[in-house]
């Protein structure tokens, strides 16, 4: 949208984020701005077959034809793949004995991550489980790696808890996110 204007205001706001008005079709939003340490800077996102990317440039004299080209490459050269469907799943676990038994586990919903082909054979999967076996409804996590080095985590919950993730549940994963620790 190129201008607002609200209905109790006598002017109208102007759109200046040229990736969204006119010239990437692909752009889904985006923030300009200017500092007088980092200069100019432009942030902005663009989505194409479901893949979404994120550009930042600071102090950029052609931060809009920068941001169309690192769009273009990330889309070039990134595809979607699938690495975990959504539903259930058997899992081993190990219990009180030496023994291990076997649990059903629930993935909430399909996990989805942009790769490079080279990439892709570099990629494993390890299922960690929860050892407190009923104070929580998360069996486990499905620890993904690429080169050697984990990327994502995702929880696989228990029978009974599949249908929607717990409150403390998303705020831990949150936290992991944030704090680089998955």
């Amino acid at each position: 949208m190129e201008m607002y204007k609200a209905e109790k205001r006598s002017y109208a706001w102007r759109n200046k984020n040229k990736l969204l008005t006119s010239y990437y079709d692909a752009c889904t939003g985006g923030k300009t701005g200017f500092t007088k340490i980092s200069g100019r800077t432009l942030v902005s996102s663009a989505q194409k077959n479901k893949m979404d990317l994120i550009a930042v440039t600071l102090n950029a004299s052609d931060d809009w034809n920068d941001h169309m080209g690192m769009f273009e490459w990330g889309f070039k050269n990134f595809k979607l793949h699938p690495l975990i469907n959504k539903g259930e799943n058997i899992y081993e676990v190990s219990g009180d004995s030496v023994k291990s038994k076997r649990m059903k586990g629930y993935i909430l919903e399909d996990v989805n991550y942009p790769l490079m082909a080279t990439e892709l054979r570099n990629m494993m999967k390890r299922f960690e489980p929860m050892y407190n076996d009923e104070e929580t409804d998360i069996l486990g996590n499905e620890i993904i790696y690429l080169d050697g080095q984990p990327i994502m985590e995702v929880d696989i919950f228990r029978k009974g808890s599949m249908d929607e993730e717990s409150f403390l549940s998303q705020v831990m994963a949150i936290y992991k996110s944030v704090m680089g620790l998955i």
